[in-house]
């Protein structure tokens, strides 16, 4: 008994020294990323040129830049390639869509839709199960839109990259003077 008790404290100081130092690197980087929000929306604002969209998409489209560019800065798994869940983008139409990958593509010359390469493994490693388990030098980005009205909007971003390797930052995002002013209001670490 006493040998599994000194196994299992072994096991558990082997995993949560580097757990540790990682979480503590993850806290550095993000640091620095919240300096640079302000720079990254500007950013947006220059990357989007408005064509015949409506206002209300417009904004969208620059929202969901912001957020999963800042998610993307915290932490990601290269950049390879970026892909993007199409599917998360509500209340866009396939023109507005295209504006969103497009936003990424300073960060990455290879920006696909992960719907059309999620069974593609050049870019994805699968688990013993057949599951995507993590990006192959690249970067899965999402969205969850919790709340939108008018100059408001609570979201979350993900920048996913393997089963143990995510961020997920939720933002309190303001509309003023034609860009978005990104709050983080909390992150999740995979």
């Amino acid at each position: 008994m006493k040998k599994l008790i000194g196994l299992m404290l072994v096991v558990f100081v082997v995993v949560a020294i580097p757990a540790v130092m990682y979480l503590q690197n993850i806290n550095k980087n993000y640091e620095s990323v919240q300096t640079n929000t302000e720079k990254t929306t500007k950013e947006v604002s220059e990357v989007f040129n408005s064509t015949q969209n409506t206002e209300e998409e417009d904004k969208r489209v620059k929202l969901y830049i912001s957020v999963m560019r800042d998610a993307f800065k915290i932490n990601n798994g290269g950049n390879r390639f970026i892909a993007i869940k199409k599917d998360t983008l509500v209340g866009l139409d396939e023109k507005s869509k295209i504006k969103v990958l497009e936003g990424f593509k300073d960060l990455s010359p290879n920006l696909y839709w992960f719907e059309d390469i999620k069974d593609n493994k050049s870019f994805f490693t699968l688990d013993d199960n057949g599951l995507i388990a993590g990006t192959v030098k690249g970067t899965f980005l999402y969205i969850n839109l919790i709340e939108y009205n008018d100059n408001e909007a609570v979201v979350e971003a993900t920048s996913w990259y393997g089963n143990l390797g995510a961020v997920i930052p939720t933002y309190k995002a303001v509309y003023k003077n034609g860009q978005w002013k990104l709050k983080n209001i909390g992150t999740g670490i995979s």
